[in-house]
């Protein structure tokens, strides 16, 4: 990948102007500290939540899902 090609964070006195490459590693270490997408409407609550504080909708905690998994196996 060519020095031009790379994504570049824009910087300026508008917050706004974020790269989605910052964005999404914003995103991601959100998720890892302690916060769980809705599956339904992609707002995000605490981890110690059941159900989204936006839509109502019962949340999937993927550490759930690891421990059931290898259990059955």
């Amino acid at each position: 990948m060519t020095e031009e090609s790379k994504p570049k964070l824009v910087m300026s006195n508008d917050a706004s102007e974020i790269s989605l490459e910052k964005l999404a590693k914003l995103y991601s270490a959100m998720l890892r500290q302690g916060f769980v997408e809705c599956p339904n409407c992609r707002e995000i609550n605490p981890k110690e939540a059941t159900y989204c504080s936006n839509c109502g909708a019962r949340l999937k905690h993927p550490e759930h899902f690891y421990v059931l998994s290898s259990w059955l196996i």
